[in-house]
């Protein structure tokens, strides 16, 4: 099933008929039928996209089904995980304190999180700090030794396994000599913004980031009143989860 929100420029003629611009109606339906396509060919259960220009939507879409064991469709407003976009916000949020003066570019970790203990092997390169993190040139290693790639749970760390896991582990290169993809590296910006603000992660981004964007449908954890209103992709919550 498919949910769409046509990306055409609207005029209404005398009998009161809807009139299209045909260039804009034959980009969405293109738009349309790529998505579906991808969708099938690339074997997931749905996709969604949105065209917008100066603030105004001019398409919006939707294709395939947000639980496949209760046929449940995918519509425009599911909720489901952005996965590592999030880190867009991360980023977002850590140059904001940034651009507030309470840290800078150049402002080591160590010197942020007293628990930081990952082993330096490349002191010539320096020491990590918040613009290593966000560039991914830190040297971090990519992940903790956690299976939170393993489905459906997603079992990720606790603050205190995190930080267990990343006293065993080394750096992998001399900060600032190469770039790496790091999810290790956005876990310390994370904890960066933690220790701070005086807030939890969720806290901040909700009521620093999101509210003040108007991202109103926006959360780092899928509240309960929309779980019950299945509102939700099915690998983020399982319906036999719900509360």
């Amino acid at each position: 099933m498919s949910t769409v929100t046509p990306m055409f420029k609207v005029t209404m003629a005398e009998d009161g008929k809807v009139l299209y611009t045909p260039p804009y109606q034959d980009a969405a339906k293109l738009i349309d039928v790529w998505l579906e396509s991808q969708k099938d060919y690339s074997n997931i259960p749905a996709i969604s996209g949105i065209v917008v220009k100066d603030q105004q939507t001019l398409w919006s879409g939707a294709f395939g089904n947000a639980n496949l064991e209760k046929s449940i469709d995918y519509k425009v407003d599911t909720i489901g995980s952005i996965c590592s976009i999030s880190k867009v916000f991360t980023a977002t949020a850590v140059t904001k304190l940034v651009d507030e003066g309470k840290i800078s570019w150049d402002t080591k970790i160590k010197d942020i999180l007293p628990k930081y203990a990952l082993k330096q092997l490349f002191p010539e390169g320096g020491a990590i700090t918040v613009k290593s993190l966000l560039t991914h040139s830190s040297g971090a290693p990519r992940d903790t030794n956690h299976s939170y790639w393993s489905g459906p749970e997603h079992p990720f760390p606790t603050e205190k396994d995190f930080y267990s896991s990343l006293s065993k582990q080394s750096t992998v290169f001399a900060a600032g000599t190469d770039v790496r993809y790091s999810n290790v590296g956005f876990a310390l910006a994370g904890q960066v913004i933690e220790q701070v603000t005086g807030q939890t992660y969720k806290q901040y981004m909700e009521q620093s980031v999101f509210k003040p964007l108007g991202m109103d449908d926006s959360y780092v954890s899928i509240p309960k009143n929309q779980l019950r209103l299945r509102r939700f992709t099915q690998p983020e919550l399982p319906l036999s989860k719900l509360p």
